[in-house]
């Protein structure tokens, strides 16, 4: 029987990984930048433009609360960084060396880094509300119409977050080398994904498109804006959010195999 119980274990490794979040720069420094994105869409949304009123209406409030969303490919990048920084700087070893349940170690960098996505999540709530709430005040406007759907995509962008956290932490340990990690992934948002999605379209197969990870993530907010993107009719938030944690599933099960089955040394 082990000389301390599991709870215990759990708990020292939930606290070394929260050390290794604050002491990390990297993973800061791609928080900061997802932080400025977000300010900057807010401003260009809520702000008056050149011919007079502001680009999202009477209910801009409700609406720049949705605007965090767009942070999805930050929050995946900080979870390939939680898990590849390991590998980057040879200290996987040590930390396996320490757990030898392998398993127990990623999961707790998932739930860690999940934690960390819903806290980001909220704070970039809370920035475009900060932005948000002076200039409509300043022009008598209704600040929240509609409580409920304030409430339902607060839950929407902090749901998609952190999904896309896990997604990050997932392929981090499937692939473990960084820069391939986060370059492959940016291709795939960036580029892959919309040109697959051209093709699947063109060749009668745009019923697939939905189920694409950047269409998912759109489908999950769609309280957000319109049903479709691109002419595509997207999943409704609960089927979108299902397709997004099958992803999930699917990378942190390959993430598993691979953390068990490789030499770190």
């Amino acid at each position: 029987m082990s000389s301390y119980p599991r709870s215990s274990l759990a708990l020292r490794l939930v606290r070394a990984e929260m050390l290794r979040l604050r002491t990390m720069r990297s993973l800061w420094l791609v928080a900061a930048i997802g932080l400025l994105e977000v300010v900057l869409t807010t401003l260009g949304e809520v702000l008056p433009r050149s011919g007079g009123g502001a680009a999202l209406g009477p209910s801009s409030v409700q609406r720049a609360m949705g605007l965090p969303a767009s942070a999805t490919i930050w929050v995946a990048i900080m979870g390939i960084l939680v898990v590849t920084v390991e590998y980057r700087h040879a200290t996987a070893t040590g930390l396996f060396l320490a757990t030898p349940r392998r398993l127990v170690a990623i999961s707790v960098k998932a739930v860690v880094t999940l934690g960390f996505a819903i806290g980001y999540a909220l704070l970039l709530i809370g920035v475009t509300l900060a932005i948000s709430v002076p200039v409509d005040a300043s022009r008598h406007e209704v600040l929240i119409s509609d409580p409920a759907s304030a409430l339902i995509i607060t839950l929407e962008v902090v749901v998609v977050l952190g999904l896309f956290a896990l997604i990050g932490v997932g392929l981090g340990a499937a692939v473990r080398n960084q820069v391939a990690a986060v370059l492959g992934f940016v291709g795939w948002i960036v580029g892959v994904d919309g040109v697959l999605a051209a093709i699947l379209a063109d060749h009668g197969l745009g019923a697939v498109v939905p189920y694409l990870p950047s269409e998912a993530s759109f489908g999950l907010t769609t309280s957000l804006g319109s049903l479709s993107v691109g002419g595509v009719h997207l999943l409704a938030p609960v089927p979108a959010g299902l397709v997004l944690l099958a992803y999930v599933a699917v990378l942190g099960l390959i993430g598993c195999l691979v953390t068990v089955g490789e030499d770190v040394t």
